[in-house]
This record gives C-alpha cells, structure tokens and sequence, in this order.
C-alpha cells in the first residue's frame, strides 16, 4: 500500500490498523490505516536495515485520498509499536516500548513501558492522548481491541486482558504455553472465539468462552 513518505523509505514498520466508520447525519464512510514505524530494525538493535531516516511516528493512510500524514511523532510517543482501534472507531490505542527496555537496560529518561489512547475525530484524526495502563510486566508489544472493547496486549508474562476502564480481567500467562521459560509472546490475533499467539518457536490457538472478534 505505501512503502515511503516522499521519497523517504520507512525504518521498520511493525503494526497495522484499520478504522471505519459512517457518519450517521451525512453518509459519509471515513477509513483510514493507521500504522507504527520505529527504529527497532536499526543496525544498533537487530542489525536488519539500514540507519534510521524517519523519526518514530505512527501514520495514517487515507485510501479513498491516498494520502498518508504523520499524525503521533515520537515527541508525544517515542517508540510506537503496537496500534489498534476499538470497534466503533472512536479510539486508538497505542503501546510505546522504550529501546532501553527491549535491550534490557531497564526504563530510560524518556518514553514508558504504557499504552495510550486517544479519541479519533470525525475524520479519524487521533487526539486528546491520555495514559491508559502501563504495562504489568515487561513490555507491551501487539495490541488489541475486541468487540465489546476490552483491550488486549501481548506483555511480558503473557496476553493481558483489561477492560475499557484499565481494569485488569485475567491474564493468558506465557510460561505455561512456552518452551523456554525465557520467551514472550510477541504478537497474536483475535478471531470469533479464539486466541492465537504467536510465540517465539510455536503458534498457540486457544478457544475461548464466547465471541470476541
């Protein structure tokens, strides 16, 4: 769909979502792809692309327009990387994953281990970010909203689920479902009533108790 923004090619793009939604007075559909880019595949972390030429942002693509803008820079994240929209398209959440965290140096003096959300306009423009929860363990990689809009995120001892208050559910605790004791779940997926989670060396699918996506 898009591979560059005016000719500058992205870092490492990692998480995708889509928003749609019609505007009950006029008719209108507004959609939007919203979607993290960071430096995490740096030479300086993984050592898989080149230098970073774009700032960490999160960005959003029009399909109907084909225009793509920058809409969260890092300024207000530092490291984006999961993204996800609740079912209604009235919200965005987003994980920020400081890079000392992941090269296991702990929280560093800018960015938190969290998710933020924000409201999306009429035209699915995000604002108004606020804190949503910060991440129980490790950090908050792959998120999700469900369809009655709990939010979902991959963390350091597992998938932890939350309801749209913060609260905390229940956990789907990674060590019972790992290999090794030192693995985490990176990313999963929501389908009708199942959890799939994508491990390091295995693919989990659990059946839950009722419909979810």
């Amino acid at each position: 769909v898009v591979n560059n923004y005016f000719g500058l090619p992205f870092n490492s793009s990692n998480d995708v979502a889509w928003a749609d939604r019609t505007d009950p007075r006029s008719g209108h559909r507004h959609r939007a792809m919203f979607f993290t880019d960071n430096d995490f595949g740096a030479p300086s972390l993984l050592n898989e692309t080149g230098p970073a030429v774009l700032p960490n942002t999160v960005w959003r693509f029009n399909p109907d327009t084909e225009s793509l803008q920058p809409v969260i820079s890092r300024a207000d994240i530092p490291d984006p990387n999961g993204v996800a929209v609740n079912l209604d398209a009235t919200k965005l959440y987003v994980s920020d994953t400081p890079v000392s965290y992941i090269r296991g140096g702990g929280i560093g003096p800018s960015g938190s281990p969290a998710i933020y959300v924000y409201d999306l306009t009429e035209n699915l423009v995000p604002v108004n970010k606020r804190l949503f929860s910060f991440s129980r363990s490790g950090i908050p990689d792959g998120i999700k909203v469900d369809k009655i809009g709990r939010v979902w995120s991959a963390e350091g001892e597992g998938v932890v689920v939350r309801d749209s208050r913060e609260k905390i559910l229940g956990v789907f605790n990674d060590k019972i479902l790992l290999n090794s004791p030192e693995g985490q779940i990176a990313n999963f997926a929501l389908y009708e009533d199942r959890l799939i989670m994508l491990a390091e060396e295995c693919i989990w699918s659990i059946q839950l108790g009722q419909l979810v996506w």
